[in-house]
């Protein structure tokens, strides 16, 4: 969405002194839109980190595309599958994420980020966000929980299309306890 990336914008803008000629890793690049700001606003290599295959190689034609070859390299693995002959250990001066969906925790941003400042961040790099802050407030409301409960009873039907479907309702119940 707009605002979250303009957010990520400014922010890139505002360390744009700390990215002069520096290593960056976005985690988690999906298209690469963090990565390739950082490359315009001076960075020397970004290391674009993406597992999921697709997204890769998506993330690597939108480089090419925008004449970012050279400067921006996919790394098409799961963080922790990274070794240090594809990055060097020390070697990234700043760390950029955009994994934090679903309570911080969705897509184990922060443990992604944390494996990789403890391998790849070298002495007083940055990290951003620096912060995050998670704000609740409980309420009821007794039909939006009516209409979430309603559609896995989905999963109760013995007799879809000639399918019994019911053996998934333990799943769909446990994602709604996610």
């Amino acid at each position: 969405d707009h605002a979250r990336v303009q957010a990520y914008k400014d922010a890139l803008a505002a360390a744009a002194p700390q990215l002069q000629g520096a290593t960056v890793m976005d985690i988690g690049t999906g298209s690469g839109i963090l990565a390739f700001m950082a490359a315009r606003l001076g960075a020397r290599r970004v290391y674009a980190v993406e597992a999921s295959p697709p997204m890769a190689r998506l993330a690597s034609r939108l480089a090419r595309a925008n004449g970012l070859v050279g400067t921006v390299e996919v790394v098409p693995k799961h963080m922790e599958d990274i070794t240090e002959d594809e990055i060097p250990k020390g070697s990234v001066d700043i760390i950029v994420s955009e994994l934090f969906s679903h309570f911080l925790v969705g897509e184990l941003g922060l443990q992604a980020v944390t494996h990789a400042k403890r391998r790849f961040l070298r002495p007083g790099g940055l990290i951003l966000p620096a912060l995050a802050q998670l704000r609740l407030s409980p309420f009821e409301d007794k039909a939006l929980g009516a209409e979430l409960r309603a559609r896995h009873k989905f999963w109760l039907r013995s007799d879809f299309h000639g399918f019994d479907l019911s053996a998934g309702w333990p799943l769909a119940e446990e994602q709604t306890l996610r």
